[in-house]
C-alpha cells in the first residue's frame, strides 16, 4: 500500500508540473470602473478582464504601479472602496483562463482517488477495532469533521483575503484568485468543476493525509483528516453555487442551501459587502455567526498587527474598523 501510494503521489506531482505559472508584475489596472474615491490603490498582479459570454478580445490598459502605503499585499481593487459595474463581468489573472485543462482533471480526480482509498482504509480499521460501534463512530466523525472543515475554510479564507498577494510563495495563485474574486465575483460561475477547485488540491491534496498514513495514522484520525481535506477542496465549488442563480443550480443544491446543509446564498452575500470583514466560512456557514459575534478574526488581525505590524486588507478598506479593533472593540454584528 505504501509503494502504491508513493507512485500515485509521483503521478500527481508530474501532472501538476504542467501548470503554467501565472505571471505577476508590478502593474495596476487603470481602466476598470471599480471606484468610489479618486485615490487609486495599485494591484500587485496583472489582471485581464473579459465579459462572458461572448468573450471579449479587448485588453485592459495597465500603468506602472507606484509605491504607496497600501500597495504592499493589496490586491482587492483599485480604490479605497469597490463599486462593481452592473452586469456579470468576469476577471481572470494573466496566464489563467476559465477552460478546464487535462492536468486539472488528473490532479483533482487523482487527489480524490487517494483520499477515497485512505478513507476506505480508515473505515476498515474502525470496523475491525470497534465492530459494534463502527457505524455511530463513523457518522459522528464525519459530522464533526464537516463542521470543523467549515471553520477551517473560514480561517483559510480570512488569511488569503487579508494577507499576501500574487507574488507570495506557494499560495500566491490562490491568494490572487481569492482577492480578485471581490472585484468580479461572477467569474467563478464560468469555471468548470476541475478548473474551479484544482488550486486547493495543492494545500489540501494528498500530501498531508498520505504522509500521516505513512507515519502511522489510522482509524478515526485518518478518516477525519482525509474528510477535512476533501471538504476544504470542495469548499470552492460550494462557494460557486452561492454565486449561481437558483435556475443555474439543481433542485437538490437549492434544497441543501435552503436548509443550510451547505453554504447558502443569503449567508455568503453578507461577505460581499465592504470591507469583506466577515462571513468567511464557505463550506456550510455554520461557524460564521459565532466567529463574527465573538470578534474572532478581529482578534487575529490585532495579533498579526502587534506581531508583524501588517494591516489586514479589511483595515485598509475601512479605517474605522482598524480603529475599533485596536481599541479592543472586536464584536461584529451579523
Amino acid at each position: 500500500m505504501k509503494y502504491v501510494a508513493l507512485i500515485i503521489v509521483g503521478t500527481l506531482c508530474l501532472a501538476s508540473g504542467f501548470l503554467t505559472p501565472l505571471k505577476y508584475d508590478s502593474k495596476v489596472l487603470s481602466s476598470l470602473s471599480l471606484r468610489r474615491s479618486s485615490v487609486n490603490v495599485p494591484f500587485c498582479t496583472s489582471l485581464k478582464s473579459a465579459t462572458l459570454p461572448p468573450p471579449s478580445s479587448s485588453k485592459v490598459k495597465v500603468s506602472p504601479s507606484k509605491s504607496t502605503d497600501k500597495s504592499q499585499d493589496f490586491v482587492f481593487g483599485l480604490s479605497d472602496d469597490l463599486v462593481r459595474e452592473k452586469g456579470r463581468k468576469t476577471l481572470v489573472l494573466e496566464g489563467d483562463d476559465l477552460t478546464t485543462k487535462p492536468y486539472q482533471i488528473i490532479l483533482v480526480w487523482g487527489t480524490f482517488l487517494v483520499q477515497f482509498l485512505l478513507s476506505l482504509s480508515s473505515l476498515s480499521t474502525i470496523s475491525s477495532s470497534h465492530p459494534l460501534l463502527s457505524l455511530p463512530l463513523t457518522l459522528t466523525t464525519l459530522l464533526l469533521t464537516y463542521a470543523l472543515s467549515d471553520l477551517g475554510s473560514g480561517i483559510f479564507h480570512w488569511s488569503v483575503d487579508n494577507y499576501g498577494n500574487g507574488s507570495t510563495p506557494i499560495l500566491g495563485n490562490i491568494i490572487a484568485a481569492f482577492q480578485g474574486h471581490h472585484t468580479a465575483p461572477w467569474t467563478i460561475t464560468e469555471r468548470g468543476f476541475e478548473n474551479n477547485v484544482h488550486k486547493l488540491c495543492y494545500p489540501f491534496g494528498v500530501a498531508l493525509p498520505l504522509l500521516s498514513y505513512l507515519l502511522g495514522l489510522r482509524g478515526i484520525g485518518l478518516l477525519s483528516l482525509t474528510t477535512f481535506c476533501f471538504f476544504e477542496i470542495m469548499s470552492q465549488e460550494l462557494h460557486k453555487w452561492t454565486h449561481q442563480t437558483p435556475k443555474d443550480t439543481s433542485s437538490v443544491i437549492n434544497w441543501l442551501q435552503k436548509y443550510n446543509f451547505v453554504l447558502s446564498r443569503r449567508s455568503h452575500n453578507k461577505h460581499h459587502t465592504m470591507p469583506f470583514s466577515g462571513n468567511y466560512c464557505i463550506v456550510n456557514g455554520w461557524n460564521n455567526g459565532w466567529l463574527d459575534r465573538s470578534g474572532f478574526f478581529r482578534r487575529l488581525e490585532k495579533m498579526v498587527w502587534e506581531w508583524k505590524g501588517v494591516e489586514s486588507n479589511s483595515w485598509k478598506l475601512d479605517g474605522e474598523l482598524k480603529e475599533r479593533t485596536l481599541r479592543g472593540e472586536f464584536r461584529q454584528e451579523v
